[in-house]
């Protein structure tokens, strides 16, 4: 495979400018968004990543992150920012490989004040994220979004469905308005911070798979924060993520805005299932299509959001 084998040689080389071989056979994970192999080396086992063209920039970002904001990501050992390449150390193992399906609140306090710590930082950075190629997810564009999507879900979904989600679209622009509005700068949102994307350390969380990132409102986040978790309700881990924000904005904002945030980062993560490599099998194609389809009418639900303190 012509694939594989550019890959070794890319590998191999990488490795021995940092003093480095390879001991033994690769382990490779295919899937329609991302290529990973953990390779074992003279130094430890090290990670292989390949993204596809529409997460091309991730090489790129992680490598800018280890000067933009220092210590919360992990660093590549090597960087192939035009084909997307990113060859990284092993990184320990995963908060939820530590908490091993267990069930606790104490990590989430730390660990979105990190993330925040890291939006922050970037926000005065949306230039340079836009010229890596990052999705542009800033509230005045996000219908635009959403109507490529909805175009995209046609063929998946029953017409009762396309009807709702097509009448959604007075809500979609309500929200925007709002986060519009809100002041808050625009900045990085990771678009899928949870346990298995965070590696503990003693001086901070460490991100890392940041794929599917986009620039927009901060508070999107929320979606991926409050679904993907397993341990914690949505109006506690809202909380522990507004804490942060509370130095420089009213509670009763603050709420308002996460709101109004939360539904439309089912748009990112059904933005994140357009990003695949190219020549996929139908088949294939067809089950990214339908993924992001079903994520895509989560923003008819109920809002998840119930309480209006952060103190709670």
């Amino acid at each position: 495979m012509e694939f594989t084998a550019s890959m070794r040689s890319w590998v191999t080389a990488r490795l021995a400018e940092l003093g480095m071989t390879v001991t033994g056979p690769e382990e490779l994970r295919i899937r329609a968004w991302s290529v990973i192999a953990a390779v074992p080396t003279s130094g430890g086992k090290v990670w292989f990543k390949a993204n596809p063209p529409d997460s091309v920039f991730e090489p790129r970002l992680t490598w800018a992150l280890r000067d933009w904001a220092p210590g919360s990501a992990l660093v590549p050992l090597a960087v192939d920012t035009d084909r997307g390449w990113s060859l990284l150390p092993d990184g320990g193992p995963t908060l939820r490989e530590l908490l091993g399906g267990t069930s606790s609140r104490e990590h989430w306090p730390g660990l979105l004040a990190d993330y925040v710590r890291v939006q922050r930082a970037l926000a005065g950075r949306v230039a340079d994220l836009f010229a890596m190629g990052i999705t542009d997810f800033r509230p005045p564009v996000v219908p635009g979004v959403f109507e490529h999507l909805l175009e995209l879900a046609e063929p998946m979904l029953p017409m009762e469905t396309l009807v709702e989600l097509s009448a959604a679209r007075s809500r979609i622009d309500q929200w925007c308005g709002v986060l519009a509005d809100s002041g808050v700068p625009a900045t990085l949102d990771h678009a899928d911070v949870y346990e298995a994307n965070v590696f503990p350390s003693p001086s901070g969380s460490r991100f890392f798979d940041w794929g599917d990132s986009v620039v927009g409102h901060p508070f999107c986040s929320l979606m991926s924060i409050v679904c993907s978790s397993t341990d914690a309700d949505p109006d506690w881990l809202c909380a522990q993520y507004l804490a942060p924000w509370r130095d420089g904005y009213a509670d009763a904002d603050l709420w308002r805005w996460a709101e109004a945030a939360l539904p439309l980062g089912f748009l990112t993560r059904a933005l994140a299932f357009t990003r695949s490599f190219p020549g996929l099998p139908a088949a294939e194609l067809s089950r990214m299509r339908g993924y992001g389809a079903e994520t895509l009418t989560q923003i008819l639900q109920p809002s998840l959001i119930r309480r209006r303190s952060v103190d709670r």
